[in-house]
């Protein structure tokens, strides 16, 4: 026998107990609640909080990418994007469905069955090249002589799996083996829920009137009491009669004997079923729609809370099971799947950048890194990392780096320019002197003095870049080395 296109021979070898029998019975079991309504991994997603809650946790992990990187020496890490496992994760896992699409079948396969199965194809090198969904309600992992084992049913037809060709995610459970179904776990308050919805709707399919007791004076035949009924219910039940006013005939009285939905509390009971459900599957109630307590300052903060407590969990269960299962053994620690939640955690846009100045001014992220991180090209020379000039590592005594040797050389590129400048106005205003050449000849003298003075403040400046002198400048805070700089300038300056 083929499944998938492959010959299964090894597991068929094993002997299980009744191997022939379905594990279902060939029909979804259901639980009955105690509010009397059946309630199984089906029937409840029509109770709208379980189908918002399974669809928000299987959006979010099938939305998130799934990534392979390879570890680089200096102990970093890059995608693998020419893995042969990498097209596979990240776009198209088998013939028919996207790996958003798998992921997300999986995923509610976890959210109401508490487990999801996968079948894995191999090719001839031993790489996955397939990944196929399995039925929940078909499959279950078994031991046999001490050996795990996944029996399922294809086609009407009993096969058992090896568990290497299995990817297996399961929630919580206490046997190792298999994960617990919330739905069966939490059926009475699902149940309840899923009752306060009937009430609902059959309470409005009569015109939102309760029941009542319609009293006649004298005594009615079988034919005329149903008659009666049959009238009544025709002229003033279903949406389309509410409000209208009833007439009563020959003495007739009504005596009402339903609650009202006020008194039943029944809008309360049904918001309290959505704190249930969010409870169970431990998210937020304002992602099921429930934002009586959401407020503009907390919600951002229940959103990470999702991520931390509710989607983490269960991608750390996805990728160690991925990593066990799809990686060869001479790729572990070489290689490593992981899912990327940066966009999940990216914040609005002032945050973004507010964040984004910080390290690029603290120089762990350049301008490119930035760039990537906001979908967009990179750019020449964007590779370089900042270094504040106010810190340095402790005890380092090495070179100063090149912006303390700038910040130096600009002072006497100053003094240079300051000089020429003082020169050539003092020439301007002394060429209409008669006694110029005399005048010129005192001026020059002076002038070699002062050009030797100025000069070798910054000279001696300069020269400190590599002294300590220069390290404690450039452990100044940057306002004082400011003010140290303009100290300086207007020591040059004074005279000119």
């Amino acid at each position: 026998m083929k499944l998938f296109g492959l010959q299964i021979t090894k597991a068929e070898k094993r002997s299980l107990e009744n191997p022939r029998k379905s594990i279902t019975g060939g029909a979804l079991d259901s639980l009955f609640a105690d509010s009397g309504v059946s309630v199984n991994e089906q029937t409840a997603l029509s109770f709208s909080a379980v189908w918002a809650a399974v669809r928000v946790l299987s959006e979010s992990v099938a939305s998130l990418p799934l990534m392979i990187y390879e570890r680089t020496p200096d102990g970093g890490r890059k995608p693998a994007t020419g893995h042969p496992l990498y097209a596979v994760l990240h776009d198209e896992p088998n013939d028919y469905m996207t790996s958003f699409v798998l992921r997300e079948t999986l995923m509610a396969h976890c959210s109401t069955w508490g487990n999801a199965y996968a079948f894995v194809e191999y090719n001839r090198q031993g790489r996955p090249q397939r990944i196929l969904p399995l039925m929940p309600d078909r499959t279950t992992p078994k031991m046999v002589e001490g050996v795990q084992v996944y029996e399922t049913e294809i086609d009407g037809k009993q096969v058992v799996l090896d568990a290497h060709d299995v990817l297996h995610i399961s929630g919580l459970g206490f046997d190792g083996l298999k994960g617990y179904s919330p739905i069966r776990m939490q059926a009475g308050a699902i149940g309840l829920g899923m009752a306060a919805t009937d009430f609902g709707a059959k309470f409005f399919s009569n015109g939102a009137t309760p029941s009542g007791i319609l009293a006649h004076p004298e005594k009615l035949s079988k034919e005329a009491a149903d008659r009666l009924r049959s009238e009544w219910t025709r002229l003033y039940s279903g949406n389309s009669n509410a409000h209208k006013t009833a007439v009563l005939q020959e003495g007739m009285t009504y005596q009402q004997i339903g609650l009202p939905p006020g008194d039943a509390q029944f809008i309360e009971s049904r918001k309290l079923s959505v704190t249930d459900v969010a409870r169970i599957f431990r998210v937020p109630p304002h992602l099921l729609g429930d934002l009586e307590r959401s407020t503009f300052s907390n919600i951002e903060h229940q959103s990470i809370e999702f991520i931390t407590h509710s989607l983490r969990p269960w991608l750390v269960r996805w990728e160690q099971e991925l990593n066990r299962k799809l990686l060869m053994p001479s790729e572990k620690g070489k290689y490593f799947i992981e899912h990327k939640i940066d966009a999940l955690l990216r914040g609005d846009t002032n945050s973004r950048f507010t964040s984004y100045a910080t390290a690029r001014q603290w120089g762990w992220l350049s301008i490119n890194d930035i760039r990537r991180l906001e979908n967009l090209s990179p750019i020449p020379e964007g590779d370089d990392y900042l270094q504040p000039l106010n810190m340095a590592p402790a005890g380092q005594t090495e070179e100063p780096d090149q912006s303390v040797r700038s910040h130096l050389k600009a002072l006497q590129r100053a003094a240079c320019e300051r000089l020429a400048a003082s020169e050539a106005a003092a020439i301007s205003r002394a060429q209409s002197k008669e006694n110029f050449d005399e005048w010129a000849t005192e001026y020059f003298e002076k002038q070699t003095t002062r050009i030797a003075k100025d000069l070798q403040l910054s000279v001696e400046t300069v020269r400190a870049a590599n002294t300590q002198a220069a390290e404690q400048l450039r452990s100044l805070p940057e306002t004082q080395w400011e003010l140290w700089r303009s100290q300086q300038l207007e020591v040059i300056t004074d005279e000119h």
